[in-house]
């Protein structure tokens, strides 16, 4: 929350530089994965990496949907303003008429209030890192050895002797 804030700050709101809390929080992830895979002996089958990162990546999102409406709705209430105009300078420089940037603008409006966008940021954050969550529970698994298979010793007394 505070690295999209300096983010917001330092480069604007619809900068790329936002991407890399999407680093960090894996990273971050993968320290948690590696924890509980340490502290279930040094193994952690994929499946169960997984559902941990899923764990984590729902609570983030419900905390970055959260941190977002507040974001929006207090600590910058222009932000979505500010985002509409850059959408609206790039449409007019793809040659949109104005009647068609008008009416997108009028339809992305509705959609950028601070509650829809506590909503989509909890979404698109769940979506995202379940996909992203493939690839770190496929790094971070560590498979228990499997006992090798052991015949049977030998019957000494068989067939039995008479």
């Amino acid at each position: 929350m505070i690295f999209s804030l300096l983010i917001y700050l330092v480069a604007g709101p619809m900068s790329a530089w936002n991407y890399l809390s999407y680093v960090i929080a894996a990273i971050v992830f993968s320290f948690g994965v590696k924890k509980w895979r340490e502290a279930n002996g040094g193994f952690l089958t994929f499946g169960q990496s997984y559902v941990h990162l899923i764990l984590q990546s729902l609570i983030y999102a419900v905390i970055m949907g959260i941190w977002a409406f507040i974001f929006f709705k207090y600590i910058a209430p222009g932000a979505i303003e500010d985002m509409l105009l850059m959408m609206e300078v790039q449409w007019e420089e793809q040659g949109m008429s104005q009647s068609q940037i008008d009416a997108g603008l009028e339809m992305t409006r509705s959609w950028m209030t601070p509650t829809s966008m506590m909503t989509w940021s909890a979404i698109m954050n769940a979506v995202i890192f379940a996909v992203v969550n493939l690839i770190v529970a496929a790094i971070m698994k560590k498979d228990p050895p499997t006992p090798s298979f052991q015949p049977p010793a030998p019957y000494t007394n068989y067939p039995p002797q008479a």
